[in-house]
Formats: structure tokens, sequence, C-alpha cells
């Protein structure tokens, strides 16, 4: 974005910022702000969503009209590895679809080997989203790289600095 348009959002999100209880900064933060009743909506990750329902908390997740950010993380080897072989072993260990079960079973991520949907009941996978992955995927933007990270840094600061 310009600085027009990075000025633009700052002064909307300063409009906005007497409807935020909190910026919160762990997910633990953020499970505890659902569980006091201190917050009805928040974004979040599925891992809150899964520790909540697994403590009865009456909660759900959506993806709003507009849709979703998302991220994909990796696991990788560095070139100065010492120990390569074990590092092997490690990655094939987690992208097995019974790790992968276990994995989801945690996190409620979206298991990437797509073979741990043996494993999951009907209902894990249409929560998944694993009943209709192409749709699913067209609703996330991912993430990309930020140009200019430092100035967008710079106003996201100011807004949460501001009173």
């Amino acid at each position: 974005m310009t600085d027009e348009q990075l000025a633009a959002v700052e002064k909307k999100l300063l409009e906005l910022k007497p409807n935020i209880r909190k910026i919160w900064t762990t997910g633990g933060e953020l499970t505890n702000l659902f569980q006091n009743h201190e917050i009805v909506l928040a974004m979040g990750w599925p891992l809150n969503t899964n520790d909540l329902k697994k403590l009865n908390f009456p909660i759900g997740e959506t993806i709003p009209k507009e849709n979703t950010t998302g991220w994909i993380d990796h696991l990788m080897i560095t070139a100065a590895s010492s120990h390569k072989e074990l590092a092997h072993a490690f990655l094939e260990y987690m992208i097995e679809a019974k790790t992968q079960k276990l994995v989801t079973d945690r996190t409620h991520y979206t298991p990437a080997n797509p073979g741990a949907a043996q494993f999951l009941t009907v209902d894990e996978i249409k929560s998944l989203h694993l009943d209709s992955p192409d749709a699913y995927m067209r609703r996330i933007y991912f993430w990309q790289d930020v140009p200019r990270r430092a100035k967008y840094t710079e106003v996201w600061n100011e807004v949460k600095a501001a009173q």
C-alpha cells in the first residue's frame, strides 16, 4: 500500500479501536479471554477453538464473507545440519498419516497428509474442510511478503499505542 493508503487504514483502525477488548499476544491468553467471558468474538486459529471445545466451552468458527487469511508452516533441514539422517527420519515421521492425525487432534489444523482422513470421524473431516478442500482453499488468502514491512509495523505500533 502507498503511504496514503496506510494512513487511511490507520485512521480506520483507530476509529474501530474502542471496540477492541484486548490485543492478545498468546493463544493461551485468547483462550482465557473467552473462558472468562471477556470476549465473544476474536480472530484466532483452530487450536484455540479445539482447546475450548475440549473444555465443553460453547464455541464455533466461521469464515466471514470476505474470506480468511492463512499460512503454511514448514519443517526444514539446514545445509549446516550435523544430523541430517535424524532430521530426515523426524520429517518422515511427521508426514505419516497417523502422525498427522495426532497433530490434528492437538491443533485442529488440517492435516498435510490426505491419508490422515482415514483416521478421522465424519464430523472431523467436515470441520477440517476435508470434505471440500478445493472450495475451502479458494476462501483463503495466504500471507505474502510485505515489501515495506517496517512501515506497516510503524503504523500498527501507532495504533496499538494510541489511547
